[in-house]
């Protein structure tokens, strides 16, 4: 490892404790990570473990301001050929990054955030995957005066992470212009969850998402019905329309679930952009994104959560089918343990077996233990 690299976790844990426990209404948190991940592409493997720290810190509030961080650091044991999801930086090395720094306003229904902060939009999201989400620089206004009524205006631009294309620091979205996004989410009708967000990259692309969720209670069984669209329109004429549908029930004494969805491509490929992406036959690895053009993706999945047998553990399996509109297929099965053991400690363990005609098949296997405090 390198020393600087330690020295600066273990810096950044005892400044964390020390300003956090100057004044009464302070927040600090953090989280502590081991991950483990072994990766088989065709004829090559890799194993990597890695330890992160988080650090999260916002001060009292005073006349509606606060400020905010987050420190973040993972260390890598070695530095194997990135294979499976990224754990270090572009050379997969052990890396550092002040990935929050924000300026926070609430008054009465509106909240202004100004600097590097957390995004969980359908375009725009953390993606928590690996070791080290994403992060964005942005100016971001949120108001709830309107009953029912969420809007989201933000102005984006850079980010970093899992996704981005160097993940240790921040680089621009759509050059010096950014990406603008707006949001609209209502609740006021009962049982159906409406949203609808814009963005406009300029020179580049606009985005329309539009989704619409119904969900209803039958004594022991819960419904959830999901439907979506999403436009990406290119500002070279290349273009496209997304639909996805999705039906979920769960029995809630057994905590069993099931789940199935569809998403199809009208155009060129659809793209995550700057994040997981909001489809939803979306699994581990493969998205929409990966059927292509005109592509269609058939998802199904299991869950059980086995309270009542394991206070804490959870299980799932999940199937895609991707079907390209060429002749080279692919499918992704995914398993999933998950225990949790209090409040704090968590686990969980990944399995993704894919096999793809095009791109070759692979194997991932991942396994984390988090620590909050």
């Amino acid at each position: 490892m390198e020393k600087k690299k330690i020295a600066f976790i273990l810096a950044a844990v005892t400044t964390a404790s020390l300003v956090s426990a100057n004044e009464e209404g302070e927040k600090f948190s953090g989280e502590a990570r081991l991950g483990y991940q072994y990766t088989d592409v065709e004829t090559e493997d890799s194993n990597e473990v890695a330890f992160g720290v988080q650090l999260n810190y916002e001060s009292a509030r005073y006349m509606g301001l606060s400020v905010g961080g987050t420190l973040q650091g993972v260390l890598l044991d070695e530095t194997p050929d990135i294979l499976g999801i990224p754990f270090g930086d572009s050379q997969n090395e052990s890396y550092g990054i002040l990935n929050e720094l924000y300026l926070k306003g609430v008054w009465g229904g509106s909240t202004v955030i100004v600097g590097r902060q957390i995004l969980e939009t359908p375009y725009a999201d953390s993606d928590d995957i690996g070791m080290v989400p994403n992060r964005f620089e942005a100016a971001t206004y949120i108001n709830s005066d309107i009953p029912d009524t969420t809007i989201v205006l933000s102005h984006v631009r850079s980010w970093s992470g899992v996704d981005a294309p160097v993940p240790e620091e921040f680089t621009k979205m759509n050059g010096s212009d950014g990406v603008q996004v707006l949001g609209v989410e209502y609740a006021g009708i009962e049982n159906l969850d409406l949203q609808g967000w814009y963005y406009f990259a300029n020179d580049l692309v606009d985005i329309t998402y539009l989704e619409a969720t119904y969900g209803v209670d039958l004594d022991a069984f819960e419904l959830s019905f999901g439907a979506q669209y999403s436009r990406q329109d290119y500002d070279g004429g290349d273009n496209n329309d997304i639909f996805g549908v999705s039906l979920e029930g769960t029995h809630a004494p057994s905590g069993l679930g099931l789940a199935v969805a569809y998403n199809q491509t009208d155009g060129i490929a659809a793209d995550n952009f700057f994040g997981g992406g909001p489809f939803f036959t979306s699994m581990e690895h493969y998205t929409l994104a990966e059927a292509g053009d005109d592509g269609r993706v058939y998802n199904a999945a299991l869950s059980w959560e086995l309270n009542s047998v394991i206070n804490g553990l959870a299980l799932g399996a999940g199937y895609a089918k991707i079907d390209r509109d060429i002749q080279d297929d692919a499918n992704e099965v995914d398993l999933v343990v998950e225990y949790t053991f209090n409040d704090n400690l968590t686990t969980s363990v990944v399995y993704s077996d894919i096999s793809d005609d095009l791109e070759g098949d692979t194997k991932n296997l991942r396994a984390f233990v988090n620590y909050s405090f």
